[in-house]
Order: structure tokens, then C-alpha cells, then sequence
């Protein structure tokens, strides 16, 4: 059951939301976050969603002006 919320934790991280909220957001444990960070590609992970949600970001504001 837990890889499947893997992405919804990926996506509560790269949003901003913290090491606490974002277990209750995933549908996981606190301890099941902590073990997913441990993994450098989990970070990735974050990272590049991250980096995805910003560039969205970014072209929607180019798009308004």
C-alpha cells in the first residue's frame, strides 16, 4: 500500500508542505516520510517535482501579462 502513495508524498514535499503534514497528506506514516527521504532517489524525486511546479508557475504568470 505505501509505494502506491508514494507520488502523493513526492507532491506534498515538493508543495512545501512539511515532514509532518505531509504523511497525513500521503495517506503514510511519519516513520514511512522519514524512510522515503533516506533515499536519494526519493529526493530526487522532490526535487524535480519541485522544479516541475515552479516552471509551471512561472509560464502562468508569463501567460497573464
Amino acid at each position: 500500500m505505501t509505494s502506491r502513495n508514494r507520488p502523493a508524498a513526492v507532491l506534498a514535499l515538493a508543495q512545501g508542505r512539511t515532514n509532518g503534514q505531509a504523511p497525513k497528506a500521503a495517506g503514510v506514516s511519519g516513520r514511512t516520510i522519514l524512510r522515503w527521504l533516506d533515499d536519494p532517489a526519493f529526493q530526487n524525486e522532490v526535487a524535480d517535482t519541485r522544479t516541475e511546479l515552479l516552471r509551471l508557475a512561472v509560464g502562468r504568470l508569463d501567460e497573464s501579462r
